[in-house]
């Protein structure tokens, strides 16, 4: 019979190629949809450019995406028609955008900021594009009348003389690897194009003509991978010339096909899912399909486009479901697993102890023991053992040291795995910290006091504060320096124990120290500094001497994002590691304000870590503990992975006045909302995604930017501003760009003005030195007189404000609020207070003096609330998931997307996509 171990691994073996049997999901998919900006459900095609977005083309236009914002683009002219479908979209390398509909071929204009299409030669090309390949400055387009080829003109080939032959209706192509040559499927059968000749040759599958299934190709090697609407995916050898059929994919349809160029290939059907298929074994190796009640699998199997990039990320258009792709990550970071027994995924961290192939894990879900080499796995929980909250861990004389949150101290024996309790006095309580002292002695932290548990004697002696000078309370921690003295972190202060002495003292810390405060941590780095991290405090550094001593401010521990230190350790290249209860950091040292944020784009499970919970084991590899799992980095490969894959942020957009645009180096004075997009290109989860920003000449510090990437100024004074953006404390992925505001008034136009007013002035003296009479200062004085007489009449024809009672007020402001709630006269954007007055039997005084004496607000701001309300409401209806942010403000009563968005962001201090973010998550 097989030992136990080996039968574990076996059948652990089988139900992992059972997985891939039965399409298990191996990958995360994220879902997009209306919602999320998308401009149609139907997902037809997927390209990326060269500088990292992704375009897709839906039934309805044509969309990009940068991992944070999607953007749309219009077909210039083009009203609701199903030819608006996007066939194909490409970059060439010189950055030009094409798109090919029905229609035929468009591209960017390049002054609207990038959100129009318009016709690109269409005195040439007056029919639908199916297939877009740029080949260095040349263009290849299927259409449904023959290839053309842009260059510097547009040549037209056919490749049967009949203009209307189904042979000319071109539904994908793919260049030959040695360049050549092209391969394209058409509505009749497999053409080839010869570069050089120009001469077109068409093959097909049978002799009966009827090869008008072809629908999209991939070559690698000399196979062409053919995917049919009828026949399901086909293979042609290039160097034999024949057909053949390829692997079954479940599916008759196959609506996309491309190629990794190696061995893999990768095919999309419309029922049966994505397959991945080995050139070189010639079977599908891999399958993902829809599974109903899994979030994690792709939305349907109806699958229309397929892209998969160089870093092996899935990006999938289905039908009526939008936009499937699988969150990058970098795999920086690894949650520990040991298949098929143990996975600390999910489970709150509190210790770990490594020792070889051992891995001793505490938690709050009990204590787990592993050993790697013999594969030996136990998980203990009450009753065997006393409790299941983990707080301290310890290999000590042989055993295995644990403390328990109300179970007090237990053993464990490696060799058998037996638990026992310590005993006496320490078969209670709390156990909080064990560690060695200079002399191999254990330490024991406790919620009576400090244990010593001497090595050669096994002598147990209690420091409390009835023998003692050590502060009152649980005892979080003890640390023996270099020196060999013991710091001792305790609920209301800091004790310090002297080894010569044996006695522990209080009353040793110079003034402005922290020895008042609740430490939990304490640690002393490889340059003998010594760091105490108090309870949600800020970390406080030291000298071993305290000659040299005080706060230390670190850039990301910030009230405004409630971030502080839970425990810290350096790697073997001196780097110090911080883990937060808001993220990891690595910094070169404390006093760099540079750092590296960690997030789940990194493999992180969860921003959060547990108190004092670090371990660097003999391979010099950390090991952190999380709240969703024990997580373990190789802090070599910082330098030798992570840093090679940072790069800067991109600028993706500069919105003004709530309008994107493209020209922004020179606004005109009243283009002072101003709005920046930016991204890092990842695609990983958008909710992980954190920046900083700061607008030169308008913020003093760096702000956050938490799953969002976007940075919104309002009511900006004329000046230039240089906007920063990059990755929390990095300035390797910093990115600028600058922006300029004109004042009302240019600074010669002043110079005019006061050089203008100035001569007025003189000339005007001079003139009434000269003429000036009694009788005209008599003159002057009666006009004046008759001046200041209108002025009073005026003013006392002023109508007086409306005085009304309370109990008026209230009546009339309850009229007028039934009346905005039932009629809902706000979504008219040319309302205007005398329509209101009127609607509710009031005088216009008298609305105005309820308005602003009673309900406190101006007219516009009463008003606008409504429509504001309005738009939430819409915001999260299905029925209005199909409209634009403007079309919606515009159902809400609002006149301009400008007016919408500087409203919106004045009520509720957030703009509207910041809002719709928050709401989704």
């Amino acid at each position: 019979m097989l030992p136990e171990h080996i039968l574990r691994t076996v059948i652990f073996a089988l139900l992992a190629c059972f997985s891939v049997s039965a399409n298990a999901v191996d990958y995360i998919f994220r879902n997009m949809g209306s919602a999320d900006g998308l401009s149609g459900l139907l997902v037809n095609t997927i390209y990326k450019d060269r500088y990292g977005f992704l375009w897709l083309g839906t039934d309805n236009g044509l969309d990009r995406f940068d991992g944070m914002r999607v953007k749309n683009y219009v077909f210039s002219g083009v009203g609701q028609t199903v030819k608006k479908r996007v066939n194909c979209v490409t970059v060439t390398p010189q950055g030009k955008l094409y798109a090919g509909n029905g229609l035929g071929l468009w591209q960017e204009d390049g002054l609207s900021g990038g959100a129009l299409l318009v016709r690109a030669f269409d005195d040439k090309i007056k029919c639908g594009v199916n297939a877009l390949v740029p080949d260095g400055n040349v263009i290849y387009a299927g259409t449904d009348q023959g290839l053309y080829i842009i260059g510097k003109d547009v040549r037209a080939v056919k490749v049967n003389p009949n203009a209307w032959a189904a042979s000319n209706r071109i539904t994908d192509i793919c260049n030959d690897k040695a360049g050549r040559c092209l391969w394209m499927t058409t509505a009749d059968g497999l053409a080839r194009y010869d570069k050089r000749t120009g001469r077109i040759t068409l093959k097909r599958m049978s002799a009966k003509g009827d090869d008008n299934n072809l629908r999209c190709l991939t070559m690698i090697g000399r196979t062409l991978y053919i995917g049919t609407t009828v026949d399901g995916l086909m293979l042609y050898n290039t160097q034999t010339s024949r057909f053949s059929a390829g692997p079954s994919v479940g599916a008759s349809v196959v609506s996309d096909i491309s190629t990794d160029g190696r061995d893999m290939v990768y095919v999309a059907t419309d029922g049966n899912g994505i397959h991945f298929i080995s050139n070189s074994q010639k079977r599908v190796v891999k399958s993902y399909k829809h599974v109903p009640g899994n979030d994690n699998s792709i939305s349907s199997n109806s699958v229309y486009s397929l892209l998969v990039d160089n870093r092996g990320m899935v990006y999938a258009g289905t039908y009526r479901t939008g936009f499937d792709y699988t969150p990058y990550h970098s795999n920086l970071f690894a949650t520990y697993a040991f298949p098929p027994d143990f996975t600390s995924e999910n489970l709150t961290v509190n210790r770990i102890c490594i020792r070889g192939s051992e891995r001793l894990i505490g938690t709050r879900d009990g204590l787990y023991y592993i050993n790697e080499s013999t594969r030996r796995y136990r998980h203990f929980t009450p009753p065997e053992i006393t409790s299941d909250l983990i707080l301290s861990t310890i290999f000590f004389d042989g055993r295995y040291f644990i403390g328990t949150y109300g179970g007090g101290l237990l053993t464990l024996d490696p060799a058998t795995l037996a638990v026992k309790s310590y005993g006496g006095s320490l078969s209670r309580g709390h156990v909080f910290c064990l560690k060695l002292d200079n002399g191999g002695n254990l330490w024991i932290g406790t919620s009576d006091g400090a244990y010593k548990l001497d090595r050669q004697t096994k002598k147990l002696t209690l420091f409390n504060t009835s023998n003692s000078q050590i502060p009152s309370g649980n005892v979080y921690d003890i640390t023996f320096d270099s020196q060999g003295k013991g710091w001792i972190g305790t609920e209301t202060g800091l004790g310090l124990y002297d080894p010569a002495r044996g006695s522990i003292r209080d009353d040793v810390f110079p003034d402005g120290f922290v020895n008042k405060d609740k430490i939990r941590t304490i640690y002393e780095d490889s340059r003998h500094n010594l760091y105490f991290i108090r309870e949600k405090g800020n970390v406080f550094m030291s000298s071993l001497s305290m000659d040299k001593f005080g706060d230390i401010t670190l850039p990301f521990v910030r009230k405004d994002v409630d971030n502080y230190v839970l425990a810290m350790i350096e790697d073997r290249r001196h780097n110090v590691w911080l883990a937060c209860s808001g993220g990891l950091f690595r910094m070169k040292s404390v006093n760099d304000n540079s750092f590296f944020l960690f997030t789940a784009n990194d493999g992180l499970p969860d921003q959060t870590f547990t108190n004092n919970s670090v371990f660097m084991d003999d391979t010099g590899k950390l090991w952190f503990g999380n709240t969703k799992g024990l997580v373990t980095v190789d802090p070599r490969r910082i330098d030798t992975d992570y840093l090679k894959g940072l790069r800067k942020i991109m600028i993706t957009g500069v919105s003004v006045n709530g309008v994107e645009t493209a020209d922004f180096s020179s606004l005109s004075s009243d283009d002072d909302n101003v709005t920046f997009f930016f991204s890092d290109m990842s695609y990983g989860v958008p909710g992980s995604a954190v920046y900083e920003y700061r607008l030169e000449g308008e913020d003093d510090d760096w702000r956050l930017a938490i799953a969002t990437g976007q940075a919104a100024y309002y009511n900006l004074s004329s000046g230039t501003y240089t906007f920063h953006v990059r990755k929390p404390g990095n300035p390797l992925t910093e990115t600028t760009v600058t922006v300029t505001i004109r004042p009302l008034i240019a600074w010669w136009g002043w110079l005019l003005i006061i050089a203008t007013v100035a001569g007025l002035a003189y000339y005007g003296r001079k003139l009434l030195r000269r003429y000036k009479s009694k009788e005209a200062v008599e003159v002057e004085a009666a006009q004046t007189a008759i001046e200041t007489e209108t002025k009073e009449e005026a003013v006392a024809a002023k109508p007086a404000k409306a005085q009304l009672s309370p109990a008026e007020c209230e009546t009339i402001a309850h009229r007028l609020a039934t009346y905005m709630r039932d009629k809902k006269p706000y979504v008219n954007k040319s309302l205007k207070s005398a329509d209101l007055a009127a609607a509710i039997g009031v005088s216009l005084n008298t609305l105005s003096y309820v308005l602003n004496q009673h309900v406190h607000l101006s007219f516009n701001d009463y008003v606008n609330e409504y429509r504001v309300n309005e738009f939430k409401r819409k915001a999260t209806d299905e029925k209005y998931s199909q409209l634009t942010l403007s079309a919606l403000a515009e159902e809400c009563g609002f006149g301009s997307h400008a007016s919408f968005f500087r409203t919106f962001k004045k009520i509720t201090g957030v703009t509207p996509n910041e809002y719709l973010l928050k709401v989704k998550r």
